[in-house]
């Protein structure tokens, strides 16, 4: 070749393409409402880390565990939906959930996102699903879930009813003693359980009124909460379900207009479940003899 011919050596690396490889992938999914799930949590699945709160969800997958499996993503997306129709079915509230958009993160630094569409559910759906790894065992199961939920709904259910006889019991011996401390809160508190039984449409506004007495009383939440002997979870899970979900049955109702739906019995025990055990706890808070002072 005559030397003249020859291209400059920079034109010979332009012409080479240069070979990039991913390090890894991640496919975020976007669903709303953002709180469908109380807290966030983290779940491994199909050799994936996943992270769900706050109306996200992010995957992140090791490129060669990604790249030897074609169907990867969508077994990925069928497991977020199944956890998401479970909690749908804790609820009955309705979601939307995205494709997920996949990014791939590239050795040289770069990345390359693709994006997707929004696809809605608004009423449960009836099919299961089942995932397996390779081995064959089950990394989650619909019906399972289900199950396990209703198990853990007839359980409340039942220690309500437990809870009942004992508060009775509770409450006629208080009102048997001659001397009664507190009965000033304490008839404020059965005021509240009243209204909240003769009136449903507002039961969880009634119910809200014994835990705001009970932290009145004390001074504030952390000191009720340890001379009750109540975690601050318990605590926080009955102030969601009467401030923050759009209930009919809710204290703020009218912040959420056009989305109120009515509060599951799952809910509803839940609540009426929280309300008796702190008005029970105060009961026998006011039953122990005090020290001399």
């Amino acid at each position: 070749m005559d030397p003249e011919d020859t291209p400059p050596v920079g034109a010979l690396n332009a012409a080479i393409p240069i070979q990039t490889r991913n390090l890894r992938y991640e496919i975020e999914w976007q669903y709303t409402p953002a709180d469908f799930f109380v807290d966030p949590f983290r779940e491994h699945v199909l050799d994936c880390d996943m992270q769900i709160g706050d109306g996200t969800a992010l995957a992140t997958i090791p490129a060669e565990v990604y790249e030897k499996t074609p169907s990867l993503r969508q077994q990925l997306h069928r497991f977020l939906d199944a956890r998401l129709k479970v909690q749908q079915f804790k609820t009955a509230r309705a979601y939307q959930l995205d494709d997920g958009s996949l990014t791939e993160f590239h050795d040289d630094g770069k990345r390359t996102r693709h994006l997707t569409m929004f696809i809605s559910a608004n009423i449960s759906v009836s099919a299961d699903l089942k995932i397996t790894d390779s081995t064959g065992r089950t990394i989650f199961d619909s019906s399972a879930e289900r199950a396990r939920a209703r198990l853990a709904h007839e359980q409340k259910r039942r220690d309500l009813e437990t809870l009942d006889k004992q508060l009775a019991v509770d409450i006629e011996q208080y009102y048997r003693k001659q001397t009664r401390r507190e009965e000033t809160v304490v008839s404020s508190l059965l005021s509240s359980y009243l209204a909240s039984c003769n009136d449903p449409e507002n039961e969880l506004v009634h119910l809200y009124e014994i835990r705001d007495a009970i932290k009145k009383r004390f001074g504030g939440e952390i000191s009720a909460r340890q001379a009750l002997a109540v975690s601050k979870a318990e605590w926080s899970e009955f102030g969601r379900l009467a401030d923050n979900e759009p209930l009919a049955q809710g204290r703020h109702r009218g912040s959420f207009s056009g989305r109120l739906r009515a509060a599951t019995d799952e809910e509803l025990v839940a609540a009426r479940l929280f309300a008796k055990k702190l008005l029970r706890s105060f009961l026998q808070y006011v039953d122990q003899p005090k020290p001399m002072t």
